[in-house]
C-alpha cells in the first residue's frame, strides 16, 4: 500500500468510522494504523488470513463509497483551500462562498 493510499484511507476512516462495525474498526486499525500483517491479525482474532483480506477490501470499498456519496473529505479540503485564500486576500466573497457550502 502506498503512503498516499494509506493516508487517504486513514483520513476517510477518521470521518466515516462510526458507519463501520466494531469488528471492521478493529481490523482496520490493526492493519492500517498499527501496520499489522494480515497473518498477524488473523492469528490475533483466530480467523483465516483470507477472511481478514476480504474484510479489509470490504472496509476500503465502504470508505470510498461513503466519500463518494457524502463528500465529507472533499468538502473539507475545499473549505481549507478557501480559508487559505481568504487569509491571503481578505476577499469577503470567499466567506460568502464558504457560507453557501453549508446551506
Amino acid at each position: 500500500m502506498t503512503i498516499e493510499k494509506k493516508t487517504l484511507l486513514i483520513r476517510l476512516f477518521s470521518l466515516y468510522q462510526n458507519l463501520l462495525t466494531e469488528t471492521q474498526k478493529t481490523y482496520f486499525k490493526a492493519y492500517v494504523e498499527d501496520d499489522f500483517s494480515l497473518k498477524e491479525i488473523a492469528e490475533e482474532f483466530q480467523v483465516s488470513r483470507s477472511a481478514i483480506h476480504e474484510q479489509i477490501q470490504k472496509i476500503e470499498h465502504h470508505l470510498y463509497a461513503y466519500e463518494e456519496k457524502l463528500h465529507l473529505l472533499s468538502d473539507s479540503e475545499k473549505r481549507m483551500k478557501l480559508l487559505d485564500a481568504f487569509r491571503e486576500t481578505q476577499n469577503p466573497d470567499i466567506l460568502e462562498t464558504l457560507r453557501k457550502m453549508d446551506e
